[in-house]
């Protein structure tokens, strides 16, 4: 079988990273000669040329060989005897012979936490259809570790994370956000093992599932606006974490798109994405002499704190201010009132697993992002300006910075 050419025009064509020397690569190898296997250019049965044959075909050292033929034996496609050589074994489930590792990290049970506990379960009920063998893994330091995992996971210290490369030969993550998982992702798109991950916040050039969040402020912004809002604000978490740059981004697109300006006094942050952190924030909003008659809050549990900070000061949401959140999955009022754009946090677990078992199946591919809609939900948080409102305050001259749009 002919395989040199076919085998340095794939390496060309998947764009290896330059850096690596594909002569020294184990694992470009064992690559290859799975799935030749499985695709059935050696037939069960049928015998591999000697190791020195499949050396020099592939350019390669035979101790590489020979070390990918070790691998390739533990997997359970061939076995070795001496003085027959190297034998293709009938091919078993071909989904339980990838052993695949889940993770996440300090995965808790609660409020702010359940758009991980849904995209596990998209994860967990994709897994489980396409029969994989798997096992979860639930990620913390060693100075900070999560006593309330209330999941079945196993539990791993993150510096032990490079231990699992030798034993799962592919992997799934929900978010990335810590820079050692960051690193063996990294590690692992180095070696080419199938890896996605789902709810990827930020701008890391992995496979991933994600929402568009610049998008999702620019329509609430569009929204509010067409409504007869002109004062509205914009109340998130600090720009340089997660999604939230990309939020604020959406909020001045959203503005400058609707000809109106932005105004740093309607720009507001908060340390942490909880309720009472957005409070303290948004009373600040409403002592403005011309407080806005709408706000985009870039979490529901930051439109949760936002909406008991309007309450309180006396004024009816959804009539005299309006709010509009992202993700129906945080707020914690009493009552759904809240407007919302919905996180479609199972789909992305289904997806995610989705997209790894089409690297498995098709061997690797360039990083892949897949953006899924997020409806909105139209609640009574979110109405049309009042008309006395529309009438005076807004249209009262400002006395706040006014940003380049």
């Amino acid at each position: 079988m002919k395989i040199k050419r076919w085998y340095y025009a794939e390496m060309n064509e998947e764009n290896i990273n330059q850096t690596e020397d594909i002569r020294s690569s184990t694992q470009s190898v064992i690559k290859y000669l799975r799935k030749a296997i499985i695709e059935g250019e050696y037939p069960a049965n049928s015998f591999l040329p000697p190791q020195r044959q499949l050396a020099d075909t592939m350019g390669v050292g035979q101790w590489l060989i020979r070390m990918a033929l070790k691998q390739l034996e533990v997997e359970g496609l061939i076995e070795s005897s001496r003085g027959r050589g190297t034998r293709v074994l009938p091919l078993p489930n071909k989904k339980k012979m990838n052993k695949i590792a889940f993770i996440h990290q300090h995965l808790n049970i609660n409020s702010h936490k359940m758009e991980q506990y849904h995209i596990r379960n998209g994860v967990l009920q994709q897994l489980q259809k396409y029969n994989y063998n798997y096992n979860e893994f639930d990620v913390c330091n060693k100075n900070n570790i999560d006593s309330q995992n209330n999941t079945n996971a196993i539990p791993l210290f993150i510096e032990d994370l490079p231990t699992l490369i030798d034993k799962y030969n592919a992997f799934v993550f929900i978010e990335a956000s810590d820079s050692k998982i960051i690193d063996f992702i990294n590690d692992l798109k180095k070696r080419h093992l199938p890896t996605v991950v789902a709810n990827l916040e930020t701008d890391l050039f992995f496979s991933a599932t994600c929402v568009d969040h610049e998008n999702i402020s620019f329509c609430a912004v569009k929204s509010l606006a067409e409504m007869g809002h002109e004062r509205i604000a914009y109340l998130g978490a600090y720009p340089t974490t997660y999604f939230y740059g990309k939020s604020l981004d959406g909020y001045k697109k959203g503005m400058s798109a609707m000809e109106l300006p932005i105004e740093e006094s309607l720009i507001a942050f908060c340390d942490y994405s909880f309720p009472l952190y957005a409070y303290d924030a948004c009373k600040k909003l409403l002592q403005q002499q011309y407080p806005p008659t709408a706000i985009v809050a870039a979490r529901d549990s930051i439109a949760s704190g936002t909406c008991h900070a309007i309450d309180e000061a006396g004024y009816t949401i959804g009539r005299d201010i309006s709010v509009i959140g992202y993700d129906d999955i945080t707020w914690d009022g009493p009552e759904k009132i809240l407007t919302t754009f919905r996180e479609p946090c199972l789909d992305m677990g289904i997806v995610a697993v989705e997209m790894l078992d089409e690297r498995i199946r098709n061997g690797w591919k360039p990083p892949e992002k897949r953006i899924l809609e997020t409806p909105l939900i139209i609640r009574r948080s979110a109405g049309p300006v009042p008309v006395k409102i529309n009438n005076n305050r807004q249209g009262q001259p400002k006395e706040t910075n006014v940003l380049t749009k």
